[in-house]
């Protein structure tokens, strides 16, 4: 992955303070409902958003948890579900003795993902208790930090809006686009899912950086379809990374 992207136009958004590192091990069992912590960083053609690039090979081949609703729910008549009967009249042509049965792995070794990248981003206390954290390029992510919880704006991921609760599985609601028709515009549909917080903790370091720390496991109904272990290390700006001063900056210095 990326290995540091500097922000386009993030003058506008903030002034960078810190560099952000986000690193992590996923298992993702889903190529549509996932997490990107990650940004722009995540896919590897930068045209398409939709689909997981990183989603564990033995599970690639199947629909998603997305698809299987859309075929047997409120919506079963829409194109989803005729791609997939059409997979399904296929496959039933196949000799059984070439189908692999269908198995879900979560162990890390068997199909994890170690992932990791760099950003500028900004770090800032609001209250007594409240850290927030923004990074990225283009449109920067937002995380807000207290004692025992974490929320997330990720504005190039499937779950856009998420929150970690030490210690508890907590439920929640987006709203996903689907395209039902090519010459319509895509309908929202709500997807519940939760997030299942094992293990959350934020050191903090005497210059206010520090690093943050989550455990999880995601669901969308009776199916896990992430499990993780994520690291977002904010780090005090080196020359380097620092961005260079404008034109009026620098005359107001000399």
């Amino acid at each position: 992955m990326t290995d540091f992207l500097r922000p386009f136009g993030m003058k506008d958004m903030f002034d960078p303070n810190c560099k952000v590192t986000v690193s992590g091990e996923h298992f993702f069992s889903d190529k549509k409902l996932y997490t990107n912590f990650y940004g722009i960083a995540f896919f590897s053609p930068t045209d398409e958003y939709t689909s997981n690039p990183h989603i564990s090979p033995i599970l690639s081949g199947f629909p998603s948890i997305l698809d299987d609703f859309l075929s047997e729910g409120p919506y079963s008549n829409s194109g989803v579900k005729q791609d997939y009967n059409i997979r399904q009249n296929i496959m039933q042509n196949v000799d059984k003795k070439f189908i692999l049965p269908k198995t879900v792995k979560t162990d890390m070794p068997r199909g994890g993902k170690k992932l990791s990248c760099s950003y500028l981003g900004n770090v800032s206390f609001h209250g007594d208790d409240t850290l927030v954290l923004m990074y990225g390029s283009i449109i920067p992510s937002t995380v807000c930090i207290t004692e025992n919880a974490v929320s997330m704006m990720l504005p190039f991921s499937p779950f856009s809006s998420i929150s970690f609760v030490k210690g508890k599985r907590t439920l929640q609601t987006i709203d996903y686009p689907v395209q039902f028709s090519p010459f319509l515009p895509p309908e929202n549909i709500e997807v519940d899912f939760s997030t299942y917080t094992k293990n959350l903790s934020l050191m903090l370091r005497e210059d206010l950086t520090g690093t943050l720390n989550i455990e999880y496991y995601l669901e969308v109904g009776a199916s896990k379809c992430e499990n993780g272990k994520l690291s977002i290390d904010f780090a005090p700006l080196s020359k380097e990374d620092t961005p260079p001063l404008s034109d009026e900056k620098e005359r107001n210095e000399i």
